[in-house]
């Protein structure tokens, strides 16, 4: 009984051993770096480490596979090592182009058809009088002559109305469009966050 412990204990040390070397040989970490040697890469590091593209991956799995019947009729390791060398390399330094991202649209804003008078989209394609066309992109936003602030007005004739001189008493807060420099005088700010290109203070 004590001579089959002593061969458990014996045969989980060399297993153990056997891991620890076989992880030792995965270089973890390892990076290519500029101006480096790729020849050292192994077949390892090129299926391993994540840092590799996955379009780069695929290519190699790609060139390995088309190179099946090449690669099993070698005769000599020196001869099958270049032609996995040759494969290794051809993905490594292939061109991976860059994936242009796509720009966030503006809630609401980017698929308006008709007209924008300081965040809001309205369904006509003409602004309401006294105010001018401006077009940006493929937007269109009403505004102000320069330099003059736009007010709300009760009059259904005319809901928007432009001013020269500081907003009125009962609208201290004022909204700002980036996209025109537009401002419009309000009572408050909207309690929800204003939506992006709209600051209000």
């Amino acid at each position: 009984m004590k001579y089959d412990y002593e061969r458990i204990a014996l045969w989980s040390i060399v297993i153990v051993l056997v891991i620890v070397v076989f992880f030792q040989q995965r270089r973890s970490g390892f990076t290519l770096q500029a101006g480096m040697d790729t020849s050292n890469v192994s077949v390892l590091d090129m299926m391993e480490y994540k840092y590799i593209p996955d379009k780069k991956r695929s290519a190699y799995k790609d060139m390995l596979t088309s190179n099946a019947n090449t690669l099993t009729t070698t005769t000599t390791g020196d001869q099958y090592r270049m032609k996995i060398d040759q494969m290794m390399m051809a993905a490594l330094n292939m061109t991976v182009p860059t994936p242009t991202p796509t720009p966030t649209p503006t809630p609401g804003l980017q698929f308006c058809t008709g007209v924008i008078i300081v965040g809001d989209c309205v369904n006509s394609n003409t602004c309401p009088s006294g105010l001018t066309t401006r077009t940006i992109g493929n937007l269109k936003y009403c505004v102000c002559p320069t330099g003059q602030k736009l007010v709300p007005s009760t009059g259904s004739d005319k809901p928007f109305k432009c001013i020269n001189t500081l907003c009125p008493p009962g609208m201290p807060r004022m909204i700002t469009e980036t996209a025109t420099g537009q401002q419009m005088c309000t009572m408050s700010c909207p309690t929800t966050t204003p939506p992006p290109g709209y600051t209000c203070v």
